[in-house]
């Protein structure tokens, strides 16, 4: 699914978190962090971690095609 790169990058970046430190924070691996980050690509289960960490809506972090 497609979620916002741009946000999730600057999320971590505020919190002053490595690609590292949110990968273990998510208990998903770097690489993916690194995916994510680069192309706005996510699984679902990627979502509703990053959503968790973030303590965010995960509709919050979909980039979806219609206005919210």
């Amino acid at each position: 699914m497609d979620v916002n790169a741009t946000k999730i990058k600057e999320l971590r970046t505020i919190n002053g978190w490595t690609q590292q430190h949110l990968a273990d924070a998510c208990a998903i691996s770097l690489r993916t962090v690194q995916r994510v980050e680069r192309y706005g690509n996510a699984t679902q289960e990627t979502v509703a971690s990053l959503a968790a960490v973030f303590e965010l809506k995960q509709i919050e972090l979909i980039v979806t095609s219609e206005p919210v």
